[in-house]
């Protein structure tokens, strides 16, 4: 909206969803919380690059502000497992939430390599077994890309048993 008499001017809906413009860099935080809802770990990340909404490279980054305020999200929300934590940075440079999701973010092997392993923690968790009080992270990036790999038509479109056909 560009000003405050265009929202205004919007007709009441049920739908209508309304949020601070928020054009500040944007982080993916990995969290992990133990079964009694301690964050085990926050593992902030870049989006640097983003294809199709895909973070297609990305670093992990020391921050306290986004770890703590991932923190404090997953204990609003009482998390007890994995989420990813979207934030952006506000006119202010603060860290504001944009999302929750209750799931493995699609660019885990950063967090993993960085040494955050939260599925085998996700697995300890399920199993009973007492999380880590705190697991520290590296500082590292990562570029994810396509890869095209050429073989001979043969090797892929040809079954094994071609040449034996059966009678009938």
């Amino acid at each position: 909206m560009p000003d405050r008499a265009a929202l205004e001017a919007l007709p009441a809906d049920a739908g209508l969803i309304v949020q601070d413009l928020l054009p500040g860099e944007e982080y993916s935080v990995d969290v992990i919380a133990d079964a009694q809802g301690r964050v085990v770990s926050a593992v902030p990340r870049t989006r640097a690059r983003v294809d199709s909404g895909v973070a297609i490279a990305g670093r992990t980054v020391r921050d306290p502000e986004l770890e703590g305020t991932a923190e404090a999200v997953a204990r609003a929300i009482g998390l007890v497992g994995v989420a990813n934590v979207q934030l952006r940075r506000d006119r202010d440079g603060r860290a504001m939430l944009l999302e929750v999701n209750p799931r493995f973010p699609g660019a885990l092997p950063l967090t993993i390599a960085a040494g955050v392993d939260i599925p085998s923690l996700v697995v300890d968790l399920f199993l009973g077994r007492e999380l880590p009080e705190r697991l520290p992270f590296r500082e590292i990036a990562s570029v994810r890309f396509l890869e095209d790999v050429i073989v001979d038509v043969d090797e892929v479109l040809v079954s094994a048993h071609a040449g034996h056909q059966e009678e009938g």
